[in-house]
């Protein structure tokens, strides 16, 4: 993990890292994920703090796509058990107990705005719902879609998008309905491509 002025200078080393995200609180502690756990470093560098381990008894594997919530108590993840939509879920971790609660289920990359709501990604479609901060938890019923088509290679890998300190949204759009669809072919050396006939992996 390495991290540079914005202005200019070379880049600096923070620690070593890995697949999953990081947020950089405003107390210069940053929360990463290597891949499995989420650890906490300061922003100086030094040695990372292991925060969360999954839960592998239980089929845990991951906890990835940290964000700091506004005041730094609580970190917003994403749990997941495997690869399909229905094995992640959007917890909260508070910081100085290990405390992890369920906010969604079936939820993934889920992100604190300030308009006072959770987005997160579901089956390439980011929705929204109504976010209590005070109390850490979501309100109301059904979320509402925020978009449809949102970049995400596989159940695993965050969904492509970012939303700006002032509501506005980025993302990069779905490659379309076959985004996750893969099939086995015969690649010849001058990259002729012939199709298996087999079902494709979805």
């Amino acid at each position: 993990m390495k991290k540079a002025p914005v202005a200019s200078g070379a880049p600096l080393s923070v620690c070593e890292s890995g697949v999953g995200g990081a947020s950089w609180g405003t107390d210069d502690t940053i929360v990463f994920s290597d891949g499995v756990h989420l650890l906490g470093v300061s922003a100086a560098g030094g040695k990372p703090k292991i925060l969360t381990t999954p839960d592998f008894a239980k089929g845990e594997y991951s906890h990835r796509y940290p964000q700091i919530l506004p005041g730094g108590k609580d970190v917003l993840i994403t749990a997941l058990d495997g690869c399909g939509w229905d094995e992640s879920r959007i917890e909260v971790l508070r910081l100085d107990t290990g405390e992890r609660r369920v906010l969604i289920r079936g939820g993934h990359t889920g992100r604190f705005l300030p308009s006072g709501h959770l987005v997160y990604n579901r089956a390439g479609a980011l929705l929204a719902a109504p976010f209590d901060l005070a109390h850490i938890e979501v309100k109301g019923n059904a979320p509402v879609t925020v978009a449809d088509g949102v970049l995400q290679n596989n159940g695993t890998t965050g969904a492509a998008y970012a939303v700006s300190t002032t509501g506005v949204l980025a993302y990069i759009p779905a490659l379309g309905a076959h985004q996750f669809e893969q099939r086995l072919v015969w690649v010849d050396r001058g990259g002729k491509i012939e199709p298996l006939a087999a079902p494709a992996d979805l």
